[in-house]
């Protein structure tokens, strides 16, 4: 495995424990690596900027100020994902056929060309790389398969990006399935491009898989659960949480080891998880019995944040700072070490960074 992993005895220790009361424990680490080369983790410096958020709205996601309902713009496209810096946002055109654009948030007018899809496919999921230099995307057949809901085929490709935002050379597809959606979660170039991603069929995520450089694709079915069909990835790509939507209960496990499986369960019976990754770390937020606990895979860290009556997580802050909760009023941030909640308007997808 490319990065530390945790030891037997904290697995032992971890999986499918109740949450509740209890205390973080450091697993040793192991220096077996799959992968030849690990990432950095990222170093965030002092935010002097103002926080924002993309909300979705009919023509689009407005941007608009932490704590405040004033647009700023409309960034006119679909689906996306923001960079990890924050500053910038790839989507997909409503046109025919569709191109992948990015925009800078800050001036949602402004936009370069990555790339238009071939004839006969539409634009699904992305995802920024890890280091910002790339998109991981899917692009699904227009053509639907016998499965209601579902495209005969969906491709997971890679585009590497100039510094202008436009692609850098043709795109390189590294996967295609047959009537199923593919939703990728990462692309870690420096960790030795490894890309991984869910197979989703309506309502539930189906497989995890994983491809290692050059390697063939893995593929892992998942139980039978209905699963979080959105990808769950820790800021520095190492790590990936699946959260149960109709019971408390939360799989997480080295993105390029889905076999190495820490499974944790709620007492609360009738209730579902979420998850979201937090940005600028080794950490993904997840909701279960109604509280935030924050999962750090890389020293096997669980911290319960001092949060109730939580029905769900949106996202972060593009730096970690804080997330975005779904409570009994609607959605909320709650700070990261003062644990502050405050509402917010309207149906917040990211967080963006506003100079």
């Amino acid at each position: 495995m490319r990065r530390a992993l945790l030891s037997l005895l904290a697995v032992a220790s971890l999986a499918c424990n109740s949450f509740g009361p209890f205390g973080s424990t450091p697993s040793p680490t192991i220096t077996e690596f799959v992968i030849p080369t690990p990432s950095p983790k990222p170093s965030p410096t002092a935010f002097t900027g103002h926080y924002g958020f993309l909300v979705a709205g009919p023509n689009g996601y407005d941007v608009r100020p932490e704590g405040s309902d004033v647009s700023l713009g409309t960034i006119d496209l679909v689906a996306g994902a923001v960079s990890p810096d924050g500053r910038l946002f790839a989507g997909w055109t409503r046109t025919t056929p569709a191109e992948m654009r990015i925009v800078d948030v800050a001036k949602p007018t402004a936009f370069s060309k990555v790339l238009t899809l071939p004839a006969g496919e539409r634009g699904g999921s992305m995802a920024w790389s890890v280091d910002g230099s790339g998109l991981v995307y899917a692009a699904d057949s227009v053509l639907v398969s016998e499965t209601p809901g579902l495209p005969q085929y969906s491709a997971l490709r890679l585009v590497a990006l100039t510094a202008n935002g436009t692609a850098d050379g043709a795109p390189k597809e590294v996967l295609r399935v047959d009537a199923m959606l593919l939703r990728p979660a990462v692309w870690d170039r420096l960790g030795g491009d490894l890309v991984a991603a869910l197979g989703v069929v309506p309502g539930s995520a189906r497989e995890y898989i994983v491809i290692k450089g050059s390697a063939a694709p893995e593929r892992r079915s998942l139980p039978n659960l209905t699963w979080q069909d959105t990808p769950a990835a820790s800021g520095d790509g190492h790590w990936i949480a699946l959260a149960a939507t109709n019971e408390p209960l939360v799989r997480w496990f080295p993105s390029d080891t889905p076999t190495f499986v820490v499974e944790t369960h709620g007492d609360t019976a009738g209730s579902g998880a979420s998850a979201a990754g937090r940005p600028m770390s080794a950490e993904i937020g997840v909701i279960v019995d109604r509280g935030l606990t924050l999962y750090d895979g890389s020293n096997g860290l669980r911290t319960r944040v001092p949060s109730e009556d939580l029905f769900g997580i949106v996202c972060f802050r593009f730096d970690g700072s804080a997330a975005v909760v779904k409570t009994a009023s609607g959605l909320a941030t709650i700070e990261m070490g003062t644990w502050k909640l405050s509402p917010v308007g309207g149906e917040v997808r990211f967080g963006v960074r506003l100079p």
